[in-house]
């Protein structure tokens, strides 16, 4: 018997859905789930919260709202996407409150759930942020704290929702929370985990740095000395006016050694400053990106992931919102599920406003943990 299940339920009612979930888990086990994560829209997140607790009191629950909801099962836009494990894993988790204030008080939290475990290695963190608070950075820096001197390796979302209405919520256990961190400590039992990050951009090879920045809203006022929409429609011979779409097309990244840090922009101030969804640091190194081969990048991450986990038990995959909007106006969105679901196989998907990958928020990427 498997011992994990992906099952999308889009029925036209809440109750359906719970009740299609419900006949599918007991088409494919007996057991009792250990972990549950799940993703739904906005308009039912709270019930399918409550509901899953109740029925399964006694399994760790976290759950997000996403852009769309995805699995080896499916994908919809609406509707709910549940994910469960029956064995082969211990967990732990905690929320992670004050994440605008000092997210750092609640450390406790999360070595708490560290101590409760019963080893360390084979283990990973899977944390959904909600989003648009700025937050995340402050909610890495926590978890660096204390996961990265036990060598716990992080994956994650900023939660997501419809782009008109991007009310986006996190739920642990049954409780929903609009401004917070939810994290669950995965240990594998039966084998080791591996983490991936695939990028569809490269440098455009026309370096600059960030001179006068304000971290904290995420806004860049000046490139190499030069307000920062001037310099970047001077160096790219682009009119103001038409900026904007230039650099939803083309965004920033941050030049990390041999790794490249996407990182998409948010708007363009009327002062000639522009806001971005990550943070970006005084002195950073800076490109703007291109689009590469998707198709290159698909099988290169593939290949990388199976080299470590040739034949993975499940999968826990995060796809930036801006990438589902990118495939679909490509026509390439049916390619990219079925890949997932041909290469990956049992797979839970979240698609957010931000990915987080070992301690780093980004933008417009792939991040995924694989188990053996």
């Amino acid at each position: 018997m498997k011992r994990s299940f992906s099952i999308l339920c889009h029925e036209k009612t809440k109750e359906k859905n719970i009740e299609h979930f419900l006949s599918q888990l007991k088409a494919n086990t007996t057991k009792v789930p250990t972990l549950i994560l799940f993703s739904s829209d906005s308009d039912n997140f709270s019930f399918y919260s409550t509901i899953l607790h109740n029925l399964f009191p006694s399994a760790q629950i976290i759950g997000s709202t996403s852009y769309v909801m995805f699995c080896d099962d499916g994908n919809d836009y609406s509707g709910l996407s549940v994910f469960c494990v029956t064995e082969g894993v211990e967990c732990t988790s905690g929320v992670i409150l004050n994440i605008q204030r000092n997210p750092m008080k609640f450390k406790k939290v999360i070595q708490d759930a560290v101590d409760s475990l019963s080893e360390k290695i084979n283990t990973c963190c899977f944390e959904v942020t909600t989003a648009f608070s700025n937050s995340e950075e402050l909610v890495l820096d926590t978890f660096e704290s204390v996961l990265g001197k036990n060598y716990i390796p992080l994956l994650g979302t900023s939660a997501g929702g419809n782009y008109e209405n991007p009310n986006t919520m996190v739920s642990l256990n049954g409780k929903v929370f609009d401004e917070a961190c939810v994290f669950v400590l995965i240990h594998n039992l039966k084998g080791k985990i591996t983490l991936y990050k695939e990028n569809l951009y490269k440098p455009m090879n026309q370096f600059f740095t960030a001179t006068d920045v304000d971290c904290d809203k995420r806004i860049v006022y000046e490139y190499d000395s030069i307000p920062a929409a001037d310099f970047l429609s001077n160096k790219y011979d682009i009119p103001k006016n038409k900026l904007f779409d230039f650099l939803k097309e083309h965004p920033l990244g941050k030049i990390l050694g041999d790794e490249v840090h996407v990182t998409e922009i948010d708007k363009i101030n009327e002062n000639g400053s522009i806001a971005y969804f990550s943070k970006i640091f005084k002195m950073t190194k800076l490109s703007l990106l291109e689009q590469g081969d998707i198709y290159k990048e698909w099988r290169q991450t593939t290949l990388a992931v199976k080299s470590k986990v040739p034949e993975p038990s499940f999968n826990i995959i995060v796809n930036c919102c801006s990438r589902i909007s990118f495939y679909s106006s490509k026509n390439e969105l049916d390619s990219f599920f079925n890949l997932l679901k041909n290469e990956y196989g049992t797979y839970i998907g979240f698609s957010g406003f931000g990915e987080q990958f070992n301690y780093t928020h980004l933008n417009q990427t792939m991040v995924l943990a694989a188990f053996e």
